[in-house]
């Protein structure tokens, strides 16, 4: 497997996020065994049941109620 030079030089920070997103909202789509690419109200909903702040992540303008 070679890595994508974009993601190399992330933060710790930025991967924490990454996997802690991906246990809360699954890797793949059972059905069809595709990887998960969450939108910003899942995260939100990880997040906010977890009791973690999304500003970070996720600015206020492209949050959906």
């Amino acid at each position: 497997m070679i890595a994508e030079q974009k993601y190399l030089n992330k933060s710790l920070e930025f991967w924490a996020n990454v996997k802690l997103i991906s246990q809360k909202v699954g890797y793949t789509e059972r059905e069809t065994s595709k990887i998960k690419v969450p939108n910003h109200q899942q995260i939100k909903i990880a997040f906010d049941g977890l009791g973690l702040d999304t500003g970070k992540i996720i600015g206020s303008n492209n949050l959906t109620k």
